[in-house]
């Protein structure tokens, strides 16, 4: 990929962008852990994920995505989620730690905290959103991804949606030296080179809500004390999916500033 190609790539994303902010970003705003199961359906940035216990946040399907997620026994804290491919197993305090590692330019580590990141939001999805019968749920939305310069029918899906966009982000870290180094964007699957960035800058920008899909998210699903808060101004900045208090930062370009100030969006702020 050249550098003219990468500029004209991320100014297409940049007007996606703010047109999901101004179209109907409205689906995907930041909303409270508390309330209905709706308010737990938003995608997630790997900072949230980072800096919250997995077997506390609920799931649209009424239990919680530390239990949801397979290998992740909540009653063990030394259980062991295996991210899908790679044969690395983690427990979920080691995967947190691993989502705020620093990448020092390994692509790798780079494109596994997105997917992570992910595939933690897929377990924030309702049964009854869990199918591609589900023509609303934006999971399975079919998604034009040429402005990211990838068309995932090039490698033998049948269409393009985030779920596919996941499972070829598994393959890729497969393909790739993870958990060992990887300087390269680019690696060799079934004799095409597939490029990871591409695979990484669609699933950042899912986790961030930027992606302009219909997932479910909104309705009176915030607790008093976090209405309250958005109503003193603490609705976080643009593209912050996170909640109103997630000053961690997180991995770089995934969690916002490390001081919330409170600027972004009424879009942004969730459902009063």
């Amino acid at each position: 990929m050249t550098d003219k190609d990468t500029e004209t790539r991320v100014t297409r994303r940049s007007v996606l962008r703010q047109g999901a902010f101004a179209a109907g970003a409205v689906a995907i705003g930041t909303v409270g852990l508390s309330g209905t199961a709706a308010a737990t359906i938003c995608p997630r940035t790997p900072g949230f994920w980072a800096n919250h216990d997995w077997c506390s946040v609920p799931n649209g399907g009424g239990s919680t995505v530390g239990e949801s997620l397979s290998g992740i026994d909540c009653s063990d804290p030394s259980s062991e989620y295996t991210l899908p491919q790679t044969g690395v197993s983690k427990t979920m305090e080691e995967w947190q730690a691993f989502l705020l590692k620093p990448t020092r330019g390994d692509k790798a580590v780079k494109l596994a905290q997105t997917l992570l990141a992910t595939k933690l939001n897929f377990e924030l999805r309702s049964s009854k959103d869990s199918g591609p019968e589900d023509e609303q749920d934006c999971v399975y939305q079919a998604t034009d991804f040429s402005d990211y310069g990838i068309d995932l029918r090039d490698y033998g899906f049948d269409e393009n949606n985030v779920a596919k966009v996941s499972a070829l982000a598994d393959s890729w870290l497969e393909h790739s030296n993870f958990p060992g180094e990887q300087r390269d964007w680019t690696v060799v699957r079934a004799g095409k080179p597939v490029d990871g960035e591409a695979l990484k800058d669609i699933l950042d920008d899912f986790n961030n809500g930027a992606l302009g899909l219909d997932c479910e998210c909104g309705g009176e699903t915030d607790s008093d004390d976090e209405k309250r808060e958005k109503e003193n101004g603490n609705g976080g900045p643009p593209g912050h999916a996170g909640p109103p208090n997630d000053k961690e930062g997180g991995p770089p370009g995934h969690a916002g500033p490390p001081e919330d100030k409170g600027e972004g969006p009424p879009v942004h702020a969730g459902p009063k």
